[in-house]
């Protein structure tokens, strides 16, 4: 799965039978919406940094969140508006806490 904007796309959709929670693809949606709604098309338009690094952190957060309900069986990757160029998200490591709810 690879979390990236993508100018007027509404594409949260179900994966292999597996759905992203309604909470997160609101989520997923209005950063998309957001980071279409820059004029983007504008000439000469240079989109803030302070705001495109506020945008571009809550993408890899929401990639993480991602990764976190699909499981660590599935890839997930972020296009990084910053860096400009895609990044493969590990899985968290359990906490001690966690690992002893599941064993």
């Amino acid at each position: 799965m690879l979390i990236h904007w993508e100018y007027g796309r509404d594409y949260w959709v179900a994966l292999r039978g597996q759905e992203l929670s309604v909470e997160l693809r609101r989520d997923l949606q209005a950063w998309n919406d957001e980071l279409a709604g820059l004029p983007w098309d504008r000439p000469g338009f240079e989109p803030p940094p302070l705001r495109i690094g506020e945008l571009n952190t809550r993408g890899r957060a929401l990639a993480a969140r991602a990764l976190d309900e699909l499981g660590a069986e599935w890839t997930v990757e972020y296009d990084d508006l910053v860096l400009g160029r895609t990044e493969r998200l590990l899985p968290r490591p359990q906490s001690s806490s966690e690992r002893h709810q599941t064993s």
